[in-house]
């Protein structure tokens, strides 16, 4: 703890970094955060994405939803692509209940291409592509939105439940009328 308080007094000294309220400090400029992070070898960096993810979880575990986009964000550079996954749908859901459909569809987007779209089981992958045609929808991007309910369709096929089947066929249904 003395080290770090030296080493952060040293560099608030120099006017490398600045103090941002009684216990933060952010860097001066983003040029110098920028240097900073490319110093950073590969697997340093994911291990510290890592834990800015799982700082960011506990800390604000009572009202996650609003941090959501970010975790995911940290867990996807940190390559825990499972848990980003998880947070990203939790982004994407948040958004869509506060009608921040250009959020919504930037989430559902991201999942369906790399690496995601790889990660994803047949069940998630029809809860997106299901999700984002709603959305699409929505934001009047019907054709779009169509293309996404008819793969949410065929990964039913995968799936083989008929409640999944059902689910993708009402959207269909809804963005057709």
């Amino acid at each position: 703890e003395a080290a770090v308080a030296q080493s952060l007094d040293e560099l608030w000294r120099r006017q490398l970094v600045r103090e941002q309220g009684a216990e933060t400090y952010d860097f001066s400029h983003d040029k110098i955060r920028a240097a900073a992070y490319a110093e950073l070898s590969a697997i340093r960096r994911r291990l510290l994405h890592r834990k800015v993810a799982e700082a960011l979880a506990a800390i604000y575990a009572a009202d996650l939803n609003a941090l959501c986009g970010q975790i995911a964000h940290h867990y996807e550079i940190a390559g825990q692509l499972e848990l980003a996954i998880e947070f990203y749908q939790r982004a994407a859901a948040t958004a869509q209940r506060t009608y921040a459909n250009d959020d919504a569809i930037g989430y559902y987007r991201h999942l369906v291409e790399p690496p995601f779209v790889t990660q994803l089981s047949p069940q998630v992958a029809c809860e997106v592509l299901t999700e984002l045609s709603k959305v699409l929808s929505l934001a009047g991007q019907t054709e779009e939105a169509e293309r996404g309910a008819r793969l949410a369709l065929a990964q039913t096929q995968l799936l083989g439940e008929t409640r999944w089947r059902f689910q993708a066929q009402h959207t269909l249904g809804d963005v057709l009328r």
